[in-house]
């Protein structure tokens, strides 16, 4: 657990302003995401004529408190309470679905995408050429893990802009792309978590599954986090927070916590239990995602499948720049306490090997 070394007053408040701002700006707005879920039901009316039983639910950013303006829309198609294989079934049941929205008006374009789970990628016609959507078929997962971060986000006000802002940070290093063996956004939330679960003297985040585990761990909860009630602070009043971090303070202490703290040859990240853990504990954890093949790089343990969620971390020689960049970053907002100046970091430069 790192001492948090405060950042200038002056300074502090104009950076976390730049913070504040940057969030607010960049930001997915209310009529965005009305926009988003109004799509959403239109693309059940159709589905629901191949699929009477299906249900249809919006997972990741745009739905979980961590989206922006340029955030695509990601749907889960569930359409049976069972396990589905993602290479075979999925596909046949996406090509069902694409064959079902052919001929829509709404529809300007699609394509089947084949990864370890497949999604079928829709184009619209006006007034949603804006919006892109990713459909997966039963990817249960992602509808939990929607749910816990909704959770996260609406716990404290600071979570949100931290998140937003190391997600944009990291895309401009080149570090956010799990293509070329970097972190997903995933799993750049959960380091986020982690750091505000344990990387500072006085926590600004509990453990919501160590807290709340029946409404959190329920194994048969698969509830959309747009029908679900109120997640304000309020409904976690028996937290004793830490309310004296800025923005400032929390951000230049993620990137320090990740530049010269964290132990990523013995460490990893449990925001399910709230705490580092080992290494070797997560990688013996039992679940049909985990294999030994994928704790390489960085663990960082998935809260519900006990996989890991940085497997796309394993170039050794790209992991060293994205540590690299980390201490860049660190250094550049310890002296220039400037976010515009994180912001035009040069990204990392190496020639990728391919998976």
């Amino acid at each position: 657990m790192e001492s948090q070394e405060s950042v200038q007053p002056k300074r502090a408040f104009q950076l976390s302003d730049q913070i504040w701002n940057f969030f607010e700006g960049g930001r997915q707005t209310p009529k965005m995401l009305h926009d988003k879920l109004t799509l959403r039901d239109l693309l059940y009316i159709e589905l629901n004529e191949v699929f009477p039983t299906c249900g249809l639910f919006v997972v990741g950013s745009s739905l979980n408190g961590f989206g922006n303006k340029k955030s695509d829309m990601d749907l889960c198609l569930m359409v049976t309470n069972i396990e589905l294989d993602q290479r075979t079934e999925a596909i046949v049941i996406l090509d069902m679905a694409m064959n079902c929205l052919r001929d829509k008006n709404l529809v300007r374009r699609q394509k089947l995408i084949y990864a370890k789970v497949p999604i079928l990628r829709v184009y619209f016609s006006e007034p949603y050429t804006d919006v892109i959507v990713d459909i997966n078929v039963n990817n249960t997962v992602a509808i939990k893990n929607t749910y816990l971060l909704c959770h996260y986000a609406a716990f404290d006000w600071r979570v949100r802009p931290i998140v937003i802002v190391v997600k944009e940070w990291a895309k401009r290093c080149g570090i956010n792309d799990s293509n070329r063996s970097s972190f997903t956004s995933y799993s750049l939330v959960l380091m986020v978590i982690h750091y505000l679960q344990c990387g500072l003297e006085k926590p600004v985040l509990p453990s919501l599954q160590q807290k709340y585990a029946k409404q959190l761990n329920d194994g048969n909860n698969t509830k959309s986090a747009d029908e679900t009630s109120d997640m304000s602070k309020n409904n976690y009043d028996d937290w004793s927070y830490d309310d004296e971090y800025t923005l400032a303070d929390l951000l230049l202490g993620f990137l320090r916590y990740y530049a010269e703290t964290f132990d990523y040859n013995n460490d990893a990240i449990s925001v399910r239990l709230g705490k580092k853990t080992s290494r070797a504990y997560v990688a013996k954890n039992r679940s049909p995602y985990n294999t030994l093949s994928q704790w390489r790089c960085i663990c960082i343990e998935e809260p519900f499948t006990m996989s890991n969620t940085a497997h796309s971390v394993y170039d050794e020689a790209v992991f060293d720049a994205i540590k690299n960049a980390f201490k860049r970053g660190c250094e550049l907002l310890k002296e220039e306490k400037d976010l515009d100046a994180l912001m035009k970091m040069e990204p990392i430069s190496l020639l990728y090997t391919s998976k």
